[in-house]
């Protein structure tokens, strides 16, 4: 539902338009579960994130991804998503910037930059945005140019030497031709601190044959994790050469240059392969920021074991990330009763950063990652009306390469001598659709919604592993690939798969394809002015692929397309003279075929045994939930906003190759994705001054229950309560803004997210969000 801020001088809430359906349409007319945040909104909490905004928004889980996936999110609605960064993956929430559609998770970790208004679509929406909006989508809308001269600029100051600034213009190059240009920057040190562990601890230290890290610097810390450093830029161009016309051209840029994530060692588990260095000594201490994590790996030696050789390793603490896009968006009015919509859009990315969360000196795992890849949309839609319906055609074509090349140092596993790797993936995608969706009038207060698209996917992965020790494709590194995805062409026993690999060490491309056709459904009826109920059934999925990840040719499986068929009823109304909006909902989704790791079993030629990482299709689920929303106007100048959801999960069907492995499944009743509970409560009141100025105090608290991160995790994202305060100043002519913020305001140590290996025999890491942190921010609007 929306939410917005408070004046002084409105009476009742103001309505919220929304184009979730490709039309304009008033937010509690629209037969959705939606959750529209506006700009006033996002600047009366001080949010700069996409993370921040979903924060209120009910049975949404919208994170910062693990250190170890770079610059993405964990994205989850409905408990429904993905995790996992990997090109081979797709998301399961589409994410959109006026209506051009972001395809990884690399890259949607959107900074809140000039929008208009963020709406969050809960439950599959198969038949208008299709591929990979399986769990729901959000959808980011930019203010257009109007020519009116306008704008504002920012600076924001804070803790951890925070300095961030934002500024935009309107600018008219003609009666009919206007500008708008937008940039932000950000920097601020890192909140977890990386300790030298010989410089802290000596004695143990020494007794554990561990040495300094040290490189000169004065005292124990070697730097910080969880630092920013980006810039941005946007430039939209409005054209209306006619009154029927309308073009846009965009452009925009990020240069981020950020540390590496934030993350600590929350359990050392029992490690043979690393030794009696190890132990829980690496351990943060509760409530603790800091690590023991150097990103360097200082064994060498070959393994017989793996057939790898391993050579001393280090690498820069980063995250660096930089993606660009162009769209151009035209809009045509043919008639009163029809209008054509083109959208062409291209992207790039590239993500380097570094893979390192053992949070010890020791050679746990090291890693640097380069990600790279393009992406081309193109969309045409026909709006139109024929007497009582209401109309939309039309196709969708998409394409995409993404190449991720890295380097994995691996102590944890293939005995003492570890394993030492450099990868090159490319996944190349396409996906053709076409779709139609038609709401009939049937009366005034009655309306029945059908939707229905078509989709076509494919996807190509080449993948390869080759010898860290040698620089280009020797002997030995030939050797040791064939190793890795034949078994036992190093140790003299031929591989039946042998001959495909002698040209460049890469395994032969994998194909995923498939085709499927979605539908909507949809009733809604107003009872009256002030209420309206709808019940829909709608289905969606998420592409299929390729695992990506493995020890043997025989692992590189395609995998199929998630689907979701989805029940859901719910309310819209608005009462008492429109000072409360209350919409709730109740859903049902039966979750097939969802693609999961696979056990050893699944796998062949496991002799010796290696772990098996390639992805099935090997479960089902079953959610159901609620979710209730409210905005309260009690009096002009006062605001409260209120949001709760439940949801709860079960297994309906799991393969029972999976279900063998009880290393994998560790709570069969307990899909993870998502907490149980989660709810969020904001209040603001603006007073006035004498002067024509108001000062509004705002305070919001949110709540999540405990929450699995993934399927194989032993370990839990505890519940957390957050409190965020702020005050707003804003002077009587509207031109002048100061804020001063305050986010976790009761210093709470919690996390983002969990990432836990321990099936692997390995350790529990987790992702810590910042401590209390204080802002300070001016803003002059012009």
């Amino acid at each position: 539902m929306a939410q917005e801020a408070a004046s002084t001088e409105s009476e009742g809430l103001q309505e919220v338009v929304v184009t979730a359906q490709f039309r304009e349409e008033r937010l509690q007319d629209a037969p959705l579960a939606i959750t529209a945040v506006t700009e006033d909104m996002m600047r009366a909490r001080g949010q700069d994130s996409i993370f921040e905004v979903t924060q209120q928004a009910p049975n949404v889980q919208i994170k910062k991804a693990s250190g170890p996936y770079g610059a993405s999110t964990s994205a989850f609605i409905r408990g429904v998503g993905q995790a996992d960064y990997n090109f081979a993956f797709e998301p399961g929430v589409g994410m959109y910037i006026d209506d051009v559609y972001f395809p990884t998770l690399t890259g949607s970790a959107f900074e809140i930059i000039d929008l208009e208004r963020v709406e969050v679509l809960r439950g599959p929406q198969g038949t208008l945005q299709g591929r990979n909006a399986i769990g729901g989508s959000v959808r980011l809308i930019t203010r257009k140019p109007t020519g009116d001269g306008g704008g504002y600029a920012e600076v924001t100051v804070g803790r951890f030497d925070r300095l961030g600034a934002k500024a935009a213009g309107e600018f008219a190059l003609a009666d009919n031709l206007f500008l708008r240009v937008t940039g932000a920057s950000n920097t601020q040190d890192g909140y977890v601190k990386r300790i030298d562990f010989a410089c802290a601890n000596p004695e143990l230290a020494a007794q554990l044959g561990i040495s300094s890290s040290s490189t000169g610097q004065t005292g124990c810390e070697l730097g910080t994790l969880g630092g920013q450093s980006y810039t941005a830029g946007r430039a939209h161009l409005r054209w209306l050469p006619t009154d029927d016309l309308e073009i846009n051209l965009i452009g925009d840029l990020t240069n981020d240059r950020s540390e590496a994530s934030a993350m600590v060692l929350l359990d050392a588990h029992d490690i043979p392969a690393l030794g009696p260095a190890w132990g829980p000594w690496f351990n943060v201490s509760k409530g603790g920021y800091y690590t023991y994590e150097t990103f360097a790996s200082t064994t060498s030696g070959f393994n017989p074991f793996s057939g790898f050789d391993r050579q001393p390793y280090s690498t820069p603490p980063i995250n660096h990330f930089q993606g660009w896009g162009t769209a151009l968006v035209v809009d045509y009015t043919i008639n009163d009763s029809l209008a054509i919509k083109s959208i062409t859009s291209h992207r790039e990315l590239e993500n380097d950063f570094a893979t390192a969360h053992d949070g010890s000196p020791l050679a746990g795992e090291t890693g640097f990652n380069w990600l790279d890849g393009h992406a081309f949309q193109q969309e045409l839609r026909l709006n139109g009306t024929a007497g009582p319906v209401d109309f939309t055609l039309g196709l969708f074509y998409f394409t995409q390469k993404n190449r991720q090349r890295n380097r994995i140092d691996i102590g944890y596993i293939f005995g003492e001598g570890g394993f030492d790797f450099i990868s090159d993936e490319v996944a190349d995608s396409k996906s053709r659709a076409a779709f139609a969706h038609a709401v009939w009038h049937a009366t005034d207060r009655l309306n029945v919604t059908v939707g229905l698209r078509y989709s076509d996917e494919e996807k190509n992965q080449l993948l390869s592993r080759l010898n860290s020790g040698d620089g280009g494709l020797t002997a030995s590194e030939l050797c040791a690939f064939k190793y890795a995805v034949g078994f036992g062409a190093c140790f003299g026993a031929p591989s039946p798969l042998s001959s495909l690999y002698e040209a460049g060490g890469y395994a032969p491309v994998v194909t995923f394809a498939d085709d499927r056709i979605d539908y909507r459904i949809s009733i809604d009826y107003r009872w009256s002015d002030s209420f309206m109920t709808y019940v829909t059934n709608s289905t969606g999925f998420k592409s299929g692929g390729v695992s990506p990840r493995f020890f043997y040719a025989t692992h590189i499986l395609p995998f199929g397309m998630e689907e979701l068929d989805a029940y859901e009823i719910g309310f819209k109304s608005d009462l008492f003279d429109r000072r409360l909006r209350l919409n709730g909902a109740l859903f049902l989704n039966k979750y097939k075929d969802q693609q999961i790791g696979a056990p050893g079993s699944v796998c062949p030629g496991l002799d010796p045994p290696t772990p098996c990482l390639a992805i099935v299709n090997g479960q089902d689920s079953e959610y159901r939930g609620a979710e209730l929303e409210a905005t309260f106007r009690p009096a002009p100048a006062t605001l409260i906003d209120f949001s709760a959801s439940w949801i709860d999960a079960k297994y309906t069907r799991i393969d029972p190759a999976v279900l063998e492995n009880s290393n994998f499944i560790r709570d069969p009743d307990a899909p993870p994705g998502i907490p149980e509970y989660k709810l969020s409560l904001g209040v603001q009141h603006g007073f006035a001054l004498p002067n024509g100025s108001t000062l509004t105090p705002r305070i919001d608290y949110s709540y999540e229950a405990e929450r699995k991160p993934a399927v194989s995790n032993a370990a839990s994202v505890p519940a957390f309560g957050l409190v965020n305060a702020r005050v707003t100043w804003l002077s009587a002519d509207g031109e002048w803004e100061t804020a001063l913020g305050v986010t976790n305001l009761t210093d709470k140590y919690y996390f983002y997210n969990v990432f836990d290996i321990s099936t692997s025999g390995a350790w529990t890491a987790a992702q810590p969000a910042p401590p209390r942190e204080w802002s300070f921010t001016v803003r002059r609007s012009f």
